[in-house]
């Protein structure tokens, strides 16, 4: 009973140190390298953002819609509105192995003057395997923590064209950016009695196209803070609410010369509610731009609104 408590805290210091090592890795993904054409963004999804709380199997349907509204005398001032609709899966091969598929199903639209244009079409595949490093690892009697990293493939299955901007629309435009991309993707969950923290993030890296065309790599990332109210026994509701952010590199030529009017970055405040049974679980979210820079600033986000339902099994 005399060495008790040297036992106890040198357990809470090498908890500490864990915790610590975890943060350092999250700033050092956060500060890893972040495309963006006036009145025409590169949009990315960034995870099935409050879902991750929920280590099970799931499909899932998904909405979001991201506006760009072009600044005087930049692209005529037009309005770009990018809507996504995707499809997930997720299943678990193992305790520990699981595997994400996403199918996105782009509609890009540009109103201009009075005239609306605009192309829609499957977009590129992710696939996306993760490995559990801490399943539910007990930091007291109340506290756990859940932290996976998945890396993957997003396939160039989107139509792309690369003389889209022949038909005055810019690169980024295309529903798919014809190449390979490269993925890398943590996720960590800090529960605590019936309330929690989840962190995700995405970075994506972009090959060069047949004709040489490198769309910039992105990085997104989410920090929300979630509480479950207890409805009845089989319905539960979840508020949360948090921080994304999004880094965007600059376009390159065949020539790696910087693409003008490319790149930015993004912070938004989000706010959101999750309704979840046994089965089933509808979330909306809405994400307003609170720091930002698109494009040199030659245009400006706007409100940001997805929703999603999910099947649990």
């Amino acid at each position: 009973m005399g060495r008790q408590p040297f036992t106890v805290g040198r357990k809470k210091l090498l908890m500490a140190k864990r915790i610590t090592l975890l943060t350092i890795f999250g700033m050092l993904f956060w500060q890893s390298a972040t495309a963006c054409d006036a009145c025409g963004c590169s949009i990315s999804g960034n995870g099935m953002g409050i879902l991750t709380a929920f280590r099970s199997n799931f499909i899932g349907l998904s909405w979001q819609r991201s506006t760009f509204q072009g600044l005087p005398g930049h692209g005529g001032g037009g309005t770009d509105y990018f809507h996504t609709v995707e499809l997930s899966a997720r299943y678990h091969f193992t305790d520990r192995w699981k595997v994400l598929v996403n199918q996105p199903y782009r509609i890009n639209q540009r109103k201009l003057e009075g005239e609306t244009d605009g192309i829609q079409g499957l977009s590129d595949t992710r696939i996306v395997a993760s490995y559990t490093i801490l399943n539910r690892k007990k930091l007291g009697d109340e506290t756990s923590l859940f932290f996976e990293l998945g890396g993957g493939v997003k396939l160039p299955t989107g139509k792309y064209n690369p003389d889209l901007h022949e038909t005055d629309l810019p690169e980024n435009f295309n529903i798919g950016n014809g190449s390979w991309g490269y993925i890398l993707q943590p996720n960590l969950v800090l529960n605590h009695k019936k309330s929690g923290l989840v962190f995700g993030g995405l970075y994506q890296y972009f090959g060069k196209t047949d004709n040489g065309y490198r769309f910039g790599s992105q990085l997104s990332t989410r920090l929300l803070a979630f509480n479950e109210v207890k409805l009845s026994d089989k319905i539960t509701l979840l508020p949360n609410a948090g921080l994304s952010a999004e880094w965007i590199v600059e376009d390159q030529f065949f020539n790696d010369k910087t693409v003008t009017g490319t790149g930015g970055s993004g912070v938004f405040a989000n706010a959101g509610i999750n309704l979840k049974s046994e089965k089933f679980l509808f979330g909306v979210t809405y994400a307003q731009p609170i720091s930002q820079s698109y494009s040199h600033g030659e245009v400006e986000a706007k409100g940001r609104i997805a929703c999603q339902f999910s099947y649990i099994f």
